[in-house]
């Protein structure tokens, strides 16, 4: 049986702005084991915490308990506008995760904790996450303690200033408290201010595709391991792509493209990496 429920929350804006009273409205359902929430113009704060078996999920809303749900199977998301935060910590589903921000900064966190207790973040299918383009948005997928982040389709994220996906491992070596990805991984800032990437402790199956804006941006990359073909593009601006050596090294045994595109651009650890094929390098005006 479907089931809706509308929740409407008044809270004091003193404690976010220190003026007059606002209040905050998010609406949810379930149906046919998707977890649909729409959030409004307001500045709001949601969490989905897994808890429990795979497909249980509490919903947290300006930090109050509003709804316990089971047999989650898909999770869809649109904050609307406002600057608002999302964390889903510690989500153990067997689909997907699809994530849409409007206008306003925002924050979406994947973390592989719940906040309370250490536990594995999973997802059998794909996490797909749309945001604004405004300067300042960001978007996390982390394993936060030593308990790890599976991925087991697509990982696509648009839209957001800075980008961050980290594993707790400490080395390119498989580990279990890394951040795996079954499938492909896309990362498209596309934000009219300076934007970065950030990868440590990533292990993607399928190929991976990390486009940066026209700012001066960043690409970093450590500990990772990626089994099919790597194209990194900075466009324009003065960029900085950088790979950890040693111990922190990384594993590309595909194809690596690298086009710096306009702008002074540098490769930093250009000789850091274990490469089965050498890399074709374009538009990079130093490397070392």
């Amino acid at each position: 049986m479907n089931s809706a429920r509308t929740l409407t929350i008044g809270m004091c804006a003193s404690l976010i702005l220190l003026a007059a009273e606002a209040r905050a409205t998010t609406t949810f359902a379930k149906v046919a084991g998707t977890l649909k929430l729409t959030g409004d113009a307001q500045n709001d704060a949601v969490q989905l915490v897994g808890i429990g078996n795979p497909g249980s999920v509490v919903l947290v809303v300006d930090a109050q308990q509003v709804g316990s749900f089971e047999g989650i199977h898909d999770i869809v998301v649109n904050t609307a506008a406002g600057d608002d935060v999302l964390e889903v910590l510690g989500v153990q589903i067997g689909g997907s995760i699809k994530i849409k921000t409007g206008t306003g900064v925002d924050d979406v966190r994947i973390h592989g904790d719940n906040g309370h207790f250490e536990r594995s973040l999973f997802v059998g299918g794909n996490v797909d996450v749309s945001m604004g383009r405004q300067a300042g948005d960001t978007f996390e997928l982390k394993a936060e303690t030593a308990h790890g982040v599976s991925i087991g389709g697509n990982v696509v994220v648009r839209g957001a200033s800075f980008n961050e996906i980290t594993g707790f491992g400490g080395t390119a070596d498989l580990d279990a408290t890394d951040v795996r990805i079954g499938g492909n991984l896309r990362i498209q800032c596309g934000v009219a201010a300076n934007s970065g990437i950030l990868l440590v402790a990533v292990n993607v199956h399928g190929s991976t595709k990390l486009d940066t804006g026209n700012q001066a941006d960043s690409v970093s990359v450590a500990s990772s391991q990626f089994l099919r073909p790597v194209t990194i593009r900075t466009f324009g601006g003065d960029d900085i792509i950088g790979f950890s050596s040693g111990a922190f090294q990384n594993r590309f045994a595909s194809t690596l493209v690298i086009d710096g595109g306009a702008g002074a651009d540098q490769w930093l650890g250009a000789t850091a990496s274990i490469q089965a094929i050498a890399p074709n390098v374009k538009n990079v005006e130093t490397s070392s």
